[in-house]
């Protein structure tokens, strides 16, 4: 079974405003990526880079957030494992 991320509440809050995402992103470590309104790249553990990448919303269409592994990421850790530091980075980013 496929489980969400729980992104609604960074959409909320970082939905419209880019920069905020990217100011947050960089108080937790996160590097600018060139993807998206706004890309950021956390490296969670050693060679297991996330990112998540904010497509700013606007009147016509609503804000999203992607969440990007690298190819390998499930050589490095269970899938279990991955979806539990994509909480905690959604966590810490919404804090």
């Amino acid at each position: 079974a496929s489980h969400p991320f729980p992104l609604e509440p960074l959409l909320e809050r970082y939905g419209r405003d880019p920069q905020a995402f990217l100011q947050r992103a960089s108080l937790l470590g996160g590097e600018r990526e060139r993807f998206g309104d706004a890309g950021v790249r956390f490296l969670a553990l050693p060679r297991v880079p996330i990112c998540l990448v904010l497509w700013k919303g606007d009147e016509e269409f609503e804000a999203t957030i992607s969440v990007l592994f690298d190819a390998t990421a499930d050589r490095h850790l269970p899938l279990d494992a991955l979806y539990g530091l994509v909480l905690e980075i959604c966590r810490r980013m919404g804090d």
